[in-house]
């Protein structure tokens, strides 16, 4: 019975991981096509809450086809942001710091193997995380 719920574990852990790099390289790809560097905690807070300047200009009627684009690219980078959170939220909940911590940092490095900058995904809370787990 212990080994079914440690197998039930991993797999929860492979699937928050592979959630997460999934989300990432998204997040990341879109970032690098709409040339929207995420620099600051400001800029993320601004796309999740609908409240960036690109996206208040865009998806009107009489906007060009290229704005329309831009317009859905980054909702849908809203979208993927704000799912983000709540697979992070759970995953603190479901496994604690250190073991989201331990997931988040693997993602992070393998991204970065696939050729993303740290930070491309505008992925503050690891550096959050960061900052507790050094503490």
């Amino acid at each position: 019975m212990a080994a079914d719920k440690q197998e039930a574990s991993s797999f929860e852990i492979e699937h928050a991981r592979t959630a997460l790099r999934q989300l990432n390289m998204r997040i990341a790809r879109l970032v690098i096509t709409l040339r929207l560097p995420l620099r600051t905690e400001e800029e993320f807070d601004q796309i999740v809450a609908g409240t960036h300047p690109l996206l208040a200009a865009g998806g009107t009627s009489d906007t060009g086809s290229s704005q329309k684009r831009v317009h859905r690219e980054l909702e849908e980078l809203r979208g993927l942001m704000v799912l983000r959170c709540e697979l992070m939220t759970h995953a603190l909940k479901t496994f604690g710091l250190e073991l989201t911590y331990q997931i988040a940092s693997q993602v992070e490095a393998e991204l970065q193997r696939e050729g993303f900058h740290a930070g491309a995904d505008g992925f503050y809370l690891l550096r959050h995380i960061e900052g507790e787990h050094r503490g």
